[in-house]
């Protein structure tokens, strides 16, 4: 069985067609912003539906020949419906449990033959290959032009044959020139065996297309090095990862058969040119950088290929991808750990029920490393606290934390991620551990709550009609505290 992202898209409109904004009415211009400004006005009124933009424009000025999507992962529901997860686990912590124990069961892929693949229905190679031909575009005002392409990129090790997904993002200098942002991780690791083995360049496959579950592969892999990321893909499809042989490399190379859009190159592994500015998932501007050049050398178009476009403040692919990799890695250790969330940039939330006094403190520390740069500030809380509500949160700063005794940690001279605008030091940070527990080794107050028995016993039912509940229901009467959060 295959899966792509026409099938995701179908999914939407027969059975959740509020997910899906379908624009007919064209030529938009990718590179001015323009399908990225009517998402704008729809997130303004608090919705992230997948964008489908039936006629965008290239930079060469062609019209793109199948659709445009931005969005994909702009909800929770819309990635449960990806992986296949039922509605009544459409929430974080249930969709990280759920592709946990599934991504634990690696599966390895099916190969299919290069004339039965979706993705070569139109095959490009070399000087053909042009990157104005594809919809680069700019999201925010100030995205270096003349546009970029953010997707999953796939490394194969070396040595050892490894496949590896990541996330990268591109400025397209020319019809064959671009600079590819690749952070100090497994892909780069990749880059500096080619160079040790004394080659110039390292070969490289996009995916500008595929069915949501393989991009969000691409988010935090395995906490394993040694699995390959094309049978971790599995667990997220639900199945085994389709793959057949790369245009320029054969079987040397294998590439997901079943994306609409995969572009084939080299990563040049000495040679660089400026990369940014760049609106990242911190939502601020990244800065100029030198980094690698990419040379594309071949094209693979599914029929009328959906070309996938990408806003990462709403990046939902590494933010499910890091609660599921950071929550794998500490339960390994801390199997007392509910749940592991990053409510914001380099910030996470760890539920944990500790046993011992200092066992919090540990599992901060772990916490910090975990995911190499991407965390720098820790809170620990209690079972009963929600980490997805930051309200609850706060409640357990304000009423559990002690700043005047180790709860609070300042940590000196972290590696810093290159995208974060805080560091004073280049590539250096602080970080913060706040470990918000109830003491394990001495009595903290309870919490008051109404008695079981006088709540069974005087039921809502028998004193309010249920036209008057309905009423109040759909008012807009909220919790103080809560409102006030909102109004300020």
């Amino acid at each position: 069985m295959s899966k792509t992202m026409k099938d995701f898209i179908t999914t939407l409109q027969k059975e959740h067609p509020e997910e899906l904004m379908v624009v007919s009415k064209g030529p938009l211009k990718p590179y001015e912003q323009e399908p990225f400004a009517l998402l704008f006005h729809m997130e303004q009124l608090g919705k992230y539906p997948m964008g489908l933009f039936e006629h965008v424009v290239t930079y060469n000025g062609k019209r793109w020949p199948g659709l445009f999507q931005i969005q994909a992962d702009g909800t929770y529901s819309k990635m449960a419906i990806a992986c296949d997860i039922p509605p009544e686990r459409w929430n974080a912590r249930d969709m990280v449990d759920t592709l946990m124990e599934r991504t634990t069961r690696s599966e390895k892929p099916v190969f299919v033959p290069e004339r039965q693949a979706y993705c070569k229905d139109t095959v490009i190679r070399g000087d053909e290959c042009n990157l104005f031909d594809l919809p680069i575009y700019r999201k925010d005002e100030k995205d270096a032009r003349p546009g970029w392409l953010c997707g999953v990129g796939i490394g194969k090790d070396l040595k050892r044959g490894r496949y590896n997904l990541s996330w990268h993002r591109f400025l397209v200098h020319g019809p064959q020139h671009s600079a590819v942002r690749i952070q100090y991780r497994h892909l780069w690791q990749y880059m500096q065996e080619y160079k040790t083995a004394g080659y110039k360049e390292m070969p490289t496959v996009w995916l500008f297309g595929a069915h949501p579950a393989l991009m969000l592969a691409g988010g935090f892999g395995p906490s394993s090095y040694d699995m390959d990321e094309y049978d971790y893909a599995a667990g997220l499809l639900n199945e085994p990862l389709r793959v057949t042989p790369s245009t320029t490399w054969g079987e040397e190379f294998l590439i997901p058969a079943d994306a609409d859009v995969v572009v084939e190159g080299y990563t040049h592994c000495y040679e660089s040119t400026y990369n940014g500015p760049w609106v990242d998932f911190m939502r601020y501007y990244s800065p100029q950088t030198l980094e690698p050049v990419f040379r594309p050398t071949a094209f693979n178009f599914a029929h009328n290929p959906v070309f996938d476009a990408h806003i990462a403040r709403h990046d939902l692919y590494s933010g499910l991808s890091t609660a599921l990799g950071l929550t794998k890695t500490l339960r390994a250790w801390f199997p007392n750990v509910r749940f592991a969330y990053m409510p914001a940039p380099f910030c996470c939330v760890i539920q944990f029920k500790p046993l011992h006094p200092g066992q919090s403190q540990r599992l901060a520390h772990l916490a910090l490393v975990a995911l190499s740069d991407i965390i720098k500030n820790v809170i620990i809380v209690d079972e009963d606290i929600n980490p997805l509500d930051l309200t609850d949160v706060l409640f357990a700063i304000g009423t559990r934390v002690d700043a005047n005794t180790a709860q609070v940690q300042k940590m000196l001279d972290l590696s810093a991620n290159r995208h974060d605008p805080a560091p004073v030091e280049f590539c250096r940070v602080g970080g913060l551990i706040i470990d918000a527990t109830k003491p394990t080794d001495k009595p903290f107050p309870e919490i008051g709550t109404p008695d079981q028995a006088v709540l069974e016993r005087i039921r809502l039912s028998e004193y309010v009609s249920l036209e008057d509940q309905q009423r109040i229901l759909s008012g807009l009467g909220t919790n103080i505290g809560r409102m006030a959060a909102k109004t300020i």
